[in-house]
Formats: C-alpha cells, sequence, structure tokens
C-alpha cells in the first residue's frame, strides 16, 4: 500500500509541475489564425492590408505541429492601424502571401468570409487548390481525438496484459473504462488551437479527475484481481498516458 501511495504522489506531482509556468500579463489571442495544408516545407507568410490608401505588408508568426502549419497575426504587429473595428472591416482587400520554395502565391481573403466584430478567428486554406474556408476542417477534431484515446488504450492496455488480466469480461470492460474516461478528456482539451495558456492547469486538473473515475469504475466492475493490484496498475498505466499525452499536447496540433 505505500508504494502505491507513493506513485499516487507521484501523479499528483507530474500534473502539477507545469501549471504556473506561465509568463504573467493578460493573454491577448491572435486576431487572425490561418491553418495551412499541403504546404511545402519552409513556407512562410505575410498578409497584405490596405490602410488609408496604402498596402501594409505584416509576417504572420508560424507553429509547425506534426503535419499541421498555424501562422496567426496578433494585433501589436499591425502597429500602422492606430484602431481595429473588426476583422471584416480591416481585412477588407486583404490578401495572403505564401513565400514558399515553389515561389509566391497571393490569396485574397474574400469579403464577407470573417465576422464584422470578428476577432480571433480561424481560416484552413489548401495550398494547392488556393481555397479558403472559415474554421477548421470537419475532420481535424474527431482525428486528434481518436489519436490520443488510441495511444491511451494501447499504453494502458499493454501495462494490463503485464499486470496479469486475461478475463474476456476484464478487457471488454478495460475498453469501455478507457474510451468513455480518455475519449471526455480528448474531446476537453480539443480545439485549443489560440486558448489562454493558463487553461492548461484545467487539463491538469480534469487529468487527475479522470484519473479518480477511472479508478472508481475498475474497482466497482473488474474483480479478476485485488483492488491493491488494480490500483497499483491504474496507478501505473495512468502515469505512463499522462506522459505520453504531455508529449502529444506539445508535438501534435490542438
Amino acid at each position: 500500500m505505500k508504494k502505491i501511495c507513493s506513485l499516487l504522489l507521484a501523479l499528483l506531482l507530474v500534473a502539477a509541475i507545469p501549471v504556473g509556468v506561465w509568463a504573467v500579463g493578460p493573454y491577448q489571442p491572435p486576431t487572425l489564425t490561418v491553418i495551412l495544408l499541403g504546404a511545402p516545407r519552409g513556407t512562410e507568410m505575410r498578409v497584405i492590408l490596405q490602410h488609408e490608401g496604402e498596402e501594409v505588408n505584416v509576417a504572420l508568426e508560424k507553429e509547425t505541429r506534426a503535419w499541421e502549419n498555424t501562422y496567426r497575426l496578433y494585433r501589436a504587429a499591425v502597429w500602422q492601424f492606430s484602431n481595429w473595428y473588426g476583422n471584416a472591416h480591416d481585412f477588407q482587400g486583404a490578401e495572403l502571401l505564401l513565400i514558399s520554395p515553389d515561389g509566391e502565391k497571393r490569396v485574397p481573403i474574400p469579403d464577407g468570409l470573417l465576422h464584422e466584430r470578428g476577432f480571433n478567428e480561424v481560416l484552413t486554406l489548401r495550398y494547392g487548390s488556393g481555397r479558403l474556408s472559415y474554421d477548421v476542417p470537419f475532420w481535424r477534431a474527431p482525428l486528434l481525438v481518436s489519436l490520443r484515446v488510441l495511444a491511451a488504450l494501447l499504453i494502458e492496455g499493454f501495462i494490463f496484459h503485464l499486470s496479469g488480466y486475461t478475463d474476456k469480461k476484464s478487457w471488454l470492460l478495460f475498453l469501455a473504462i478507457n474510451v468513455v474516461v480518455h475519449g471526455a478528456l480528448s474531446v476537453f482539451c480539443s480545439g485549443w488551437i489560440n486558448v489562454n495558456p493558463s487553461i492548461y492547469a484545467m487539463y491538469y486538473i480534469a487529468t487527475f479527475v479522470a484519473f479518480l473515475v477511472e479508478v472508481t469504475a475498475f474497482l466497482v466492475l473488474v474483480d479478476e484481481q485485488s483492488s491493491d493490484r488494480a490500483i497499483g496498475y491504474l496507478v501505473k498505466a495512468n502515469l505512463a498516458s499522462l506522459a505520453a499525452n504531455l508529449l502529444m499536447i506539445s508535438f501534435l496540433p490542438l
């Protein structure tokens, strides 16, 4: 039991470490975010705005996660604009300028695509066709949720097997419990494209709550082994899947 308590304490410490390391000050989300799909490696993006009869050419901040390149325009970067009335107004006549090894390509931002008082809006641009659409692709969230749940199932299933669980009933309950618990946790952090960094603290709290739910469900439903062995398995499995999820959050799109 002492080992189990030590592992529980370790889980709490791991969950608490990342909290509170963010810079002090109010978080200002980007005014516009563009997700670029299918572009050559090294592609950069700028936005060309129209301001008082002149072009304002501003670089977008780039972030690459796995297969996805994300570009963000922050209000502070457009210092030429003394006032910002909303994306639909301030992006009138604007174009996205793509600079890649293949050359330069301009993609107009159609009037009416952005909201009148819009701010922190997301567009998706397909490099090959030049098609620009509002929001993220419909398949994006289900794919990322499925990847996180699958990773948790593989890791915890491997440890479940090593812990000596062999009954078909135990495995079916394992699948049901983990799909529900890790599915809910993955849905919770889905779509955090421009999230305030302070919300990550909520993720670690949610992770521990999910662990408690999983422990309760296993102790009530899975009776193949003793409670002590079950808790020992759950702590080890959740420590491993937590580490995997932290890596996935760091490297996969949010």
